[in-house]
């Protein structure tokens, strides 16, 4: 989805158009609808987005998120009873399909059967995002967008907007992002006069609300029910029952956001009676579920390798932290001799932490205290102080002879430390570089020290000698901790401190490269450094904490922030120089995953697998293809057309807004109104009603506030970015008084005179037509002005429509040697002239079209996606079948075909030739040249199924009168010919629409039948 990120030139979001594409037809949600909600959301984007220097982008899974609270709080605020009917219409049929796929499987008790929604339950809306998903900005946006359409709906919010965080940290981060998204904020106070409440957002720790105010707390009671409340760390509370408790309550007439990254892990923490409820909750409130399995799969965020180990005696536990040390060293080494060149990739400088999922420490175990941070300390002490020792077991390890082994006897650092190898660095120099690297330590054989910082709460330092300290520890117990550790001859001193050296880790120039932590830091703390993992004191309960740690160690920025691992970017986003590149990102970009003990290790494991991710401890594997290009190619003698890239509308054009209606000839605008009133009124579902049109005459207009209508005009002409429109209050007036540009489609009561609050209505409806008339009178100027400037140019081998690599990835824990021998043999075969084709799997192939200006072409059937991927996407089926009917008919007809050359090249989506159509873009999967002598017949060819289409005047299926009728005039005397062709893949009979249409009309209008017409359309479409 990342080609779909960003803005139209008309101000929306490219996702829009995606998925006005994919609408099917229905009342609940109507185009108008999605544009308005569209709309909406850029409007908000733009004014969180003005103190920040550039406008937010949204990734696909946070646009998404907005856009279903759109959806939802439009129906909230207009109908609460209509949006109670239908979602529990819904529960009825989610329980029966429940039911009927349990039928015989469980016992009856084990079935999650859906409680009804509530009116209560309709107050909140819970978000589960991954650590580093954003929501801290969706929190934003959802702010406006409640306060929005609370207003539009006249129930203006008129008490509190609550942020409640976890901790104070937490709270003085987001005072920060508010003031850079122009939100007024502040922590709240007792004695805040109350000037701005509900006009801004107060923020307050959770542990500061109380049963009865005192000096650090308030009284719940004080803040009455109806406030808007965002939760930051939703999870938070749920273990116990008085802070959900008191949360719930300050929302309890009011409304209520929560965010968190670990909702599934907090309820499964959860027992008993207590369980059931958070199932039944939570159930309901959940809007949208991008939890970390999803961040993952889309290739957000670092990779990352679990380093299992066997046994687990002290022996093998201290060769295995000397792996971990230098697998930690390698990454400092990579990123200070590499930095320069991944500098683009906006990677940091790595970080090794240690953490656990308690607030404190040390524990007792069989009446003794004890403590895995000793045993890390232990074993820092002892690689200092014995370099002899310390440089054999470097070399035993980065020589692959330490019998580090998991499980199944497979070596867990094989592999690992290509980059010593090829710097060809031995054991003594390595030894020397930690020294200085990691612990800022020149003295071979120093002491190692544990500060006690008494300025920094909680904090204690790790230094070697008098050097800078390397290490920080952050727990809440840091003076029993450093008791313990004196006690058992750790050397140390107490020292002032007045800085934090854990608050300055995420600072350019702070020396710090280990940090050991505890809960105390699981929440709030954000660093993007975090590349190498240990993992100590990890039970059963500490689900969240830990897979909140580990979703803060595998932040990214990467690629020009495109949050994505370099082995996951697009083919369009790949800087040229990738290859060279990945040796070192492998390492920078992989989160190294560790345990003080082998048993950490395995709850982790269970963690993750409760999450539904990979374990990673056998991850998936990544072959990389070339494709070769054809010698026609390099002729560069295949023609295409483009628009002339140095002309500009916006710059050459100023374009007055008149009224002019040959533009709305057989294109009337369209406005529906029937779906808002079906969610204000609330009316027998399924029930076909004759829509009545009406229209706004003089009466109405009379009571409209023009001067609100053109203010929010002129804000919308801004949001599209229409800078080159003039548009002037008495046109407005006049394109409104006129009635034959448009249908409204509107109960006829709506526009009776009998309420005073249908003009609030009339208001909406005035402004939504006015937009839909300008929107479609400016496409219309600059889509001429764009084909006055189409010109022909010639296609070379650096158009971005070829593919220069697959990645075929596959998971070694499924049974892949199949596929990874016949990938592996295709790797090498393509190369061969007389490649033909390689069966990969039974619906896996890669195979070369003679036609096609590339090889190879890969197809992937259904049923794969767990065990073997593909990028850039694959073929699918109607493709692959015009592409092999193609190559049939060309073989089969020499005589017809003598004196031409055909050729086909498949047209990447998003990145390849696309057209702007009835506000659509469209991406016609293949181009066809049909070339006679000095003429170029360009035909674009879209196989697709049309059962969604909107009927046979859709604007993909008319676009062959678009080419004829005004881009061919433009390129006369080029020696090219266009033309375009629908290749249905949806049977005639199964065209729910095509009812009276023959199959020589769909014939007359460019769609092919590619079952029905089998033998005879590309015959057709080659003419």
């Amino acid at each position: 989805m990342s080609s779909n990120e960003g803005y139209t030139e008309e101000g929306n979001t490219k996702y829009l158009q995606t998925l006005l594409g994919h609408l099917y037809q229905s009342e609940h949600l109507t185009p108008t609808m999605l544009q308005t909600y569209d709309e909406n959301i850029v409007r908000y984007t733009n004014q969180i987005s003005d103190k920040r220097g550039e406008t937010i982008v949204w990734k696909y899974f946070q646009y998404l998120s907005l856009l279903f609270t759109e959806v939802y709080l439009d129906k909230y605020f207009s109908n609460k009873v209509k949006l109670l009917a239908d979602l529990n219409e819904f529960v009825k049929e989610f329980n029966l399909k429940q039911a009927e796929k349990n039928v015989g499987k469980k016992k009856a008790k084990d079935i999650f059967i859906a409680e009804p929604f509530t009116l209560e339950c309709l107050s909140k809306l819970a978000f589960w995002n991954a650590t580093g998903s954003g929501k801290t900005l969706l929190m934003h946006v959802n702010i406006k967008q409640y306060l929005h359409y609370a207003s539009l709906y006249n129930q203006h919010h008129q008490n509190k907007v609550l942020l409640i965080t976890p901790n104070e940290g937490l709270s003085k981060q987001h005072l920060e992002e508010f003031k850079l998204s122009d939100i007024r904020a502040n922590i709240f106070s007792k004695n805040d006069s109350g000037m701005y409440s509900g006009k801004q957002v107060e923020i307050l720790e959770i542990t500061k609300l109380a049963e009865n105010s005192g000096d650090k707390t308030v009284a719940v009671e004080s803040f009455e029910t109806d406030n808007l409340v965002l939760i930051d760390e939703g999870h938070g509370g749920m273990s116990g029952d008085t802070w959900k408790k008191f949360r719930d309550k300050l929302s309890e007439t009011g409304f209520a956001f929560e965010y968190s990254a670990t909702f599934g892990q907090a309820i499964n923490a959860a027992s008993g009676i207590k369980k059931a409820e958070f199932t039944q909750e939570y159930t309901k409130s959940i809007l949208f579920d991008y939890s970390y399995k999803y961040f993952y799969e889309d290739g957000y965020g670092k990779d990352y390798r679990i380093l299992n180990l066997k046994d687990d005696d002290k022996s093998y536990r201290n060769l295995y932290l000397t792996a971990n040390l230098i697998s930690f060293y390698q990454q400092l080494l990579i990123y200070k001799e590499q930095k320069f060149v991944l500098r683009d990739f906006l990677l940091h400088k790595p970080l090794w932490i240690f953490v656990g999922g308690k607030v404190n420490a040390v524990r007792k175990e069989g009446g003794k205290e004890v403590s895995d941070v000793l045993e890390i300390i232990y074993f820092l002490t002892d690689f200092l102080k014995n370099p002899t020792i310390s440089i054999q077991k470097i070399d035993s390890v980065v020589q692959n002879k330490a019998g580090l082994v998991d499980k199944n006897g497979n070596s867990i650092f094989e592999a690992s430390f290509s980059y010593l190898h090829k710097q060809g660095l031995d054991a003594e120099t390595i030894f020397q570089q930690i020294n200085e690297l990691v612990f800022n330590n020149t003295t071979i054989g120093a002491n190692l020290y544990l500060d006690n910082l008494k300025g920094a709460e909680g904090e204690l330092g790790l230094r070697v000698g008098n050097n800078d300290y390397f290490g920080v520890i952050n727990v809440g117990d840091e003076t029993t901790l450093y008791k313990l550790a004196v006690e058992n001859d750790v050397l140390g001193t107490e020292r002032d401190f007045s800085e934090s050296l854990f608050k300055k880790i995420n600072d350019d120039d702070s020396t710090i490269n280990l940090l050991i932590g505890s809960k105390k830091f699981t929440e709030g703390w954000s660093s993007w450094r975090v590349s190498s993992m240990g993992l100590m004191n990890v039970g059963k309960s500490e689900g969240s904490q830990i897979i909140q740690l580990f979703g803060r160690g595998v932040r990214l920025k990467g690629y020009y922030y495109s949050l994505k691992r370099s082995t996951e970017l697009d083919d369009y986003q790949k800087p040229s120089n990738i290859r060279e590149l990945r040796p070192y990102l492998r390492h920078l970009e992989t989160l190294q995953i560790f345990g003080v003990k082998a048993d950490y290790m395995e709850k982790f494991k269970e963690f993750l697998e409760e999450e539904g991710l990979p374990k990673n401890d056998s991850s998936w594997i990544s072959i990389k293809v070339p494709t070769i290009q054809k010698e026609i190619v390099q002729q560069n003698k295949l023609k295409l057309i483009a628009v002339n890239d140095s002309e500009n509308f916006k710059q050459k054009v100023i374009l007055p807004l008149t009224y002019n209606p040959d533009l709305f000839h057989n294109r009337l605008v369209e406005v529906d109104w029937y779906p808002k009133i079906d969610v204000l009124e609330k009316t027998k579902s399924g029930t076909a009603i004759e829509k009545h049109k009406g229209y706004l005459n003089d009466a109405h207009r009379a009571l409209l506030d023009w001067n609100a209508i053109y203010l929010d005009i002129q804000n919308f002409k801004a949001d599209k970015g229409y800078y080159n429109l003039c548009i002037e209050l008495d046109a407005l007036k006049t394109i409104l008084q006129e009635i034959s540009w448009y249908n409204l489609l509107i109960p006829q009561h709506i526009l009776e005179f009998n309420e005073y609050s249908n003009v609030r209505i009339w208001q909406e409806i005035a402004i939504a037509l006015l937009k839909k008339y300008i929107e479609q009178f400016y496409l219309f100027y600059k889509n001429q002005f764009s084909s006055d400037h189409i010109e022909v140019v010639k296609l070379n081998g650096s158009d971005d429509n070829f593919v220069l690599e697959y990645d075929f990835r596959l998971n070694t824990q499924e049974e892949i040697e199949q596929y990874q021998a016949q990938i592996e043999k295709l790797k090498t075969e393509v190369v061969d002239p007389e490649f033909k084709k390689i069966t990969i799997g039974n619906e896996v192939s890669a195979f070369d079209n003679l036609l096609h200006l590339y090889k190879p072409l890969v197809y992937v059937g259904k049923g794969y996606q767990e065990k073997l991927q593909v990028s850039p996407i694959p073929l699918d089926t109607s493709e692959r079948q015009f592409l092999d009917d193609l190559i049939t008919y060309v073989g089969s007809k020499p005589a017809l075909l003598e004196g031409k050359e055909v050729h086909v090249l498949r047209n990447q989506s998003k990145k390849g030739l696309g057209f702007f159509t009835d506000g659509n873009n469209f991406y016609p999967d293949f181009i066809l040249w049909v070339i006679e002598g000095e003429k170029q017949k360009i035909k674009f060819i879209d196989p697709k199924g049309i059962r969604n289409s909107k009927g046979i005047n859709d604007p993909k299926i008319q676009f062959f009168k678009v080419l004829k009728e005004k881009i061919q005039p433009q390129v006369a005397g080029s020696g090219i010919e266009l033309d375009s062709y629908i290749i249905s893949n949806t049977k005639l009979m199964e065209i729910h629409w095509a009812k009276g249409i023959s199959k020589d009309e769909f014939h007359k209008n460019h769609v092919y039948f590619q079952y029905e017409d089998a033998d005879s359309y590309i015959g057709e479409i080659l003419k």
